[in-house]
C-alpha cells in the first residue's frame, strides 16, 4: 500500500511539472526605430519562431515534456504528450508541394507525406506511434516547421497519418496567422519552450534599417532593446575555392559602419554576379553557412608589456589579463607572449587554463627598452588565418602596451606589413603613448585605451567577448554556377547597403574548367571522377568508414540526418563539427543493411546498401603425435563472419604465434 502511494505522490508531481503555467515575458522595442517583425531562435535547442515587434513572447519554462506549439508558423500538436492519436495543424501560405517527415530521436526516418497542398491551416491526425520521443520536419513552398512530440502509448496499431482537413485563407489573413499578430490594441502571446540557462537569439527588422541582433538567457521577465541604424555594412574577404561539379565557395565576414559584428543576413540579402552580370537565383541554388556547421578554431595571441612602473602594477595588469583567460571560449586557444626589449613566449597554443594562469603568473618586471614593433611582428605571425570548407581557423593578437617603441629593431610600416589582414586589439595603458601610432597597430578598429590598470578587466573582458562574437560575422556562401569554362570574376555586396567604399562587396576570380550539369538530390563520398558517389559499401568488422554527404540542387541549406536499418551491424556518430560528415563504426558481426541519409531541409534522401564482411573465428586442435620430424594438429572454422573462406590450414614455426608468412598448409576452402 504505501508503494502504490508513493507512486502516486511522484505522477502527480510529474504531471505538474509537464502542464505547469511557469513562463517569462518578453517585450520588444527599439532605438531609431520600432521592430516590425522578430525572429527568436534557441541556439541550443535548434528551435526558432516568427512574431510581430508588437507581440509578446511567452517563454515557457520546460521541466519535463511540453506541448510544442509555435504559433509563428501555425504548427500546434495537440495532445502532447499522444495517448492513442494526436492531431497537428500548420499554416501553408503558398498552395505546391509539402513534405511532412517524421523521424525518432536517432534521426530514423518514419514516415514520408509529400502532397501538393492548397493555400491554408492543414489538419492531420496521427494515430499508431509506438512509446517513443518523435521529431516532425514540415518543408511547405515558403517554410521549413519543426516541432517535437512524444507517445506515451502502451498498445499500437499500424501507424497512419491522415489529411483531416483544410480551412481557407487568404493573403493578409494568411499574414496574420502565421505571425500570431494581432492589432495594437490586442497583442498576441506568441508561446516558445524555454529550459533555463539556454542561449537565444533575437534578430529584430525594420523596414529601412538594418537588422539588430541581442543575445540573451533570460532569468525573468524581460525587455528586448533593438538598436536600429541605416544599413551600412563592410565585407572583408577571405576565399573563394571551387568544387566540382559546379560549387562555388565564397567566404568573408560581415561587420557594421563602427565594426560591429553582423550575424543576422540571410540568403535573401546577398547579390552575386559574375562578370557583373547577376546570377539567377532559381538556377545557383545558394544558400548560407554559418560556423556552427564546420569545423571553426579560434587563435589568441595574448601579448602584455612587461615595462610597468613597479610592481604593484604589473600585478594588477596580470590580474586583468587573467579575466580574459577564465573567460576562454569554445574551440579557442590561447598562446602568452611578454615583451621589453625582447619578446618573449611564455606558454605556446593551448585551452588548458592552468598553464595559461600559471604563464601570465610568471611575467617579470622588464627593463626600460620597448621592442614594441620587433614584438608585434612576433604576434602576428604565430598563427595563420585558415579559410577552407575543412576549417576555418581565425586569430587574434592582443597586445598591451603603456609606451612606444625605443629600440627601433623594426619600422611602423614593417609592423603593418607583417599584420596584412589579420585581426589585432591593441590596449593603451597611462598616457605615455602615442595614440595614432597604437590606432594603426589595431586593426580594424581603433585601439583601447586605460588611463588605470582599474579600467584593464573590463576591457580584456570586452574583448574577448568580441573575439566569440566574430565567428557569428563569418559567412560561407555556396552556390552552382551556370559558367562551365574558363576564369570569371564573381562579386558578393549586400542589399541596400548604404556603404560606397570598396569594402561594400567582395570581388574575385574562380575558374570554371571542368564544371557540369548533374541532377538534384543528395549523393555520398562523391570524387570528381564519380559525381555521383556511392549506392553500396562493403566493410570489414570493426573497421572505420567516413562518409560525407552532398546536395546538388539545394534550395535551402541542408541538414542531414543519418540512420541504419541494423544498428547491431552498424553505428552511426554524425560528425559534431561539420554538418555533412558522419562516422561510421562495425561492432564486429558481419550481414547486410540499408544506411539512409536524408537532407531533411531540401527533402532528398538517399539509400546505401552496407555489407558488413565479420571476422572469421576458428579453434585450433591441440598438438599431438609428435615425432623427430612430423606432429599432427588441424582446427575448424567456427564462424566464416559472413563472408567466404577462401583458404585454410595450419601455420607452424619453431617461434611463438605462427602466421602464414610461415610454414602453413593448403587445405581447401570453406568452414
Amino acid at each position: 500500500m504505501k508503494k502504490n502511494l508513493f507512486l502516486f505522490v511522484i505522477l502527480v508531481i510529474a504531471i505538474s511539472k509537464l502542464y505547469g503555467q511557469n513562463y517569462y515575458v518578453i517585450n520588444f522595442s527599439g532605438t531609431g526605430a520600432s521592430p516590425e517583425t522578430v525572429l527568436v531562435e534557441n541556439l541550443t535547442e535548434g528551435t526558432s519562431v516568427n512574431m510581430q515587434g508588437t507581440d509578446i513572447l511567452h517563454l515557457n519554462l520546460v521541466v519535463g515534456v511540453q506541448e510544442f506549439q509555435v504559433q509563428n508558423n501555425s504548427l500546434k500538436i495537440y495532445p502532447n504528450p499522444i495517448l492513442n492519436r494526436s492531431n497537428f495543424e500548420f499554416t501553408n501560405t503558398q498552395q505546391g508541394r509539402v513534405n511532412i517527415q517524421l523521424f525518432n530521436t536517432e534521426g530514423k526516418l518514419i514516415h514520408n507525406y509529400s502532397r501538393d497542398l492548397s493555400k491554408g491551416i492543414h489538419n492531420f491526425q496521427i494515430t499508431g506511434l509506438p512509446r517513443g520521443a518523435y521529431l516532425i520536419g514540415i518543408n511547405t513552398p515558403e517554410n521549413h516547421i519543426t516541432g517535437r512530440f512524444v507517445s506515451m502509448s502502451k498498445s499500437y496499431t499500424d501507424f497512419s497519418l491522415i489529411h483531416t482537413g483544410v480551412t481557407p485563407i487568404d493573403v493578409n489573413q494568411s499574414k496574420q496567422i502565421s505571425t500570431g499578430s494581432n492589432t495594437k490594441s490586442n497583442k498576441a502571446i506568441v508561446n516558445m519552450d524555454y529550459t533555463a540557462g539556454d542561449e537565444l537569439k533575437f534578430t529584430g527588422y525594420a523596414n529601412g534599417y538594418a537588422n539588430s541582433s541581442v543575445y540573451a538567457s533570460p532569468t525573468g521577465n524581460q525587455s528586448i532593446i533593438f538598436n536600429f541604424v541605416l544599413p551600412y555594412y563592410r565585407i572583408t574577404g577571405h576565399a573563394v575555392t571551387t568544387d566540382l561539379p559546379s560549387f562555388v565557395n565564397v567566404m568573408f565576414s560581415v561587420k557594421d559602419e563602427d565594426f560591429n559584428v553582423v550575424d543576422n543576413l540571410s540568403i535573401s540579402n546577398f547579390i552575386l554576379s559574375e562578370n557583373d552580370v547577376t546570377v539567377n537565383p532559381d538556377q545557383s541554388y545558394p544558400y548560407l553557412h554559418t560556423l556552427s556547421t564546420m569545423p571553426y578554431k579560434v587563435k589568441t595571441v595574448l601579448m602584455i608589456d612587461k615595462i610597468a612602473s613597479d610592481e604593484n602594477e604589473l600585478n594588477n595588469i596580470k590580474s586583468a589579463a587573467l579575466s580574459m583567460i577564465n573567460n576562454i571560449g569554445d574551440n579557442q586557444e590561447f598562446a602568452v607572449y611578454t615583451f621589453s626589449n625582447t619578446p618573449l613566449l611564455l606558454q605556446d597554443f593551448t585551452d588548458n587554463t592552468s598553464l595559461l594562469t600559471t604563464a601570465i603568473n610568471n611575467i617579470s618586471l622588464g627593463s626600460g627598452l620597448r621592442d614594441l614593433y620587433a614584438s608585434y611582428i612576433t604576434g602576428v605571425n604565430a598563427w595563420d588565418d585558415i579559410y577552407t570548407t575543412d576549417l576555418v581557423q581565425k586569430g587574434f593578437l592582443v597586445m598591451l602596451t603603456s609606451g612606444d617603441d625605443t629600440q627601433s629593431s623594426a619600422s611602423l610600416q614593417q609592423a603593418i606589413d607583417a599584420r596584412g589582414q589579420k585581426s589585432t586589439y591593441i590596449i593603451g595603458l597611462g598616457d605615455n603613448y602615442t595614440p595614432d601610432v597604437l590606432n594603426q597597430l589595431s586593426n580594424p578598429a581603433p585601439c583601447h585605451t586605460a588611463e588605470s590598470v582599474n579600467e584593464l578587466p573590463q576591457i580584456f573582458t570586452d574583448i574577448e567577448n568580441e573575439i566569440t562574437l566574430y565567428g557569428n560575422s563569418f559567412y560561407w556562401l555556396n552556390y552552382m554556377s551556370p559558367k562551365r569554362s574558363g576564369t570569371h570574376t564573381l562579386k558578393v555586396e549586400i542589399e541596400d547597403n548604404t556603404n560606397t567604399n570598396t569594402d561594400a562587396y567582395y570581388q574575385a576570380d574562380f575558374n570554371a574548367d571542368g564544371f557540369e550539369s548533374v541532377t538534384s538530390g543528395v549523393y555520398v563520398n562523391t570524387t570528381p571522377s564519380d559525381l555521383y558517389g556511392i549506392d553500396e559499401l562493403t566493410v570489414q568488422a570493426n573497421d572505420q568508414v567516413n562518409l560525407d554527404a552532398v546536395t546538388y540542387g539545394a534550395n535551402q541549406t541542408p541538414v542531414y540526418t543519418w540512420s541504419a536499418d541494423n544498428t547491431a551491424l552498424v553505428t552511426i556518430n554524425p560528425d559534431s563539427d561539420f554538418f555533412n560528415k558522419a562516422e561510421l563504426n562495425f561492432p564486429g558481426m558481419g550481414g547486410t543493411t540499408n544506411i539512409t541519409v536524408n537532407d531533411i531541409a531540401n527533402s532528398y534522401s538517399k539509400n546505401i546498401s552496407l555489407e558488413v564482411l565479420g571476422t572469421p573465428t576458428l579453434t585450433t586442435d591441440t598438438v599431438f603425435n609428435i615425432t623427430y620430424t612430423t606432429a599432427t594438429s588441424g582446427g575448424n572454422v567456427t564462424d566464416n563472419g559472413g563472408s567466404s573462406v577462401t583458404e585454410r590450414g595450419v601455420c607452424w614455426s619453431t617461434s611463438q604465434n605462427p602466421t602464414i608468412s610461415d610454414n602453413h598448409t593448403t587445405d581447401g576452402t570453406g568452414i
